[in-house]
């Protein structure tokens, strides 16, 4: 069995800042002075600031954040998603890896993220349903080879 906290993940890449609803925009505060409040962008960086911390709540709460300011951000999400699961949240890890992967059947991090979650649970079956997916996808990923030795382990 493989331990989350010992599982190599990938560190997730900045996306660049594109959508205006990911603009920090201004907040009356109760004298109406306007404060500008924390974009997606910068709640992601702080959430990625806290994973190499290894302060795994407060990278989620910062993921969580920018998920709710940019819903349609992959990367916001995968990067959640691989938060919750190093942070032994893997219930809500399964959730919000299982969600990428409905809104989007092609993205093999996530298929990759979510095989790794199902190893580690002892789940081989359902891991090598992911990581034959992520290969689909990917057949030339720098781990190719670390996941068909997965593969291979999980008796696909």
């Amino acid at each position: 069995s493989v331990s989350p906290k010992s599982t190599k993940v990938p560190t997730p890449t900045r996306t660049p800042v594109a959508a205006k609803t990911e603009e920090p925009t201004p907040a009356p505060t109760a004298d109406g002075v306007q404060v500008a409040t924390a974009s997606a962008a910068d709640h992601f960086m702080a959430g990625q600031a806290y994973e190499q911390a290894s302060s795994w709540d407060d990278a989620i709460s910062e993921y969580e954040q920018a998920v709710k300011l940019s819903a349609k951000t992959s990367s916001y999400r995968l990067a959640l998603g691989t938060a919750q699961f190093r942070g032994g949240k893997l219930q809500d890890a399964a959730t919000t890896l299982s969600d990428i992967i409905e809104r989007e059947p092609n993205n093999a991090s996530a298929h990759r993220m979510l095989g790794l979650l199902f190893e580690a649970t002892g789940q081989g079956a359902n891991a090598c349903g992911e990581f034959q997916e992520y290969l689909r996808i990917k057949p030339l990923a720098p781990d190719a080879g670390d996941i068909r030795t997965r593969l291979v382990r999980n008796g696909c």
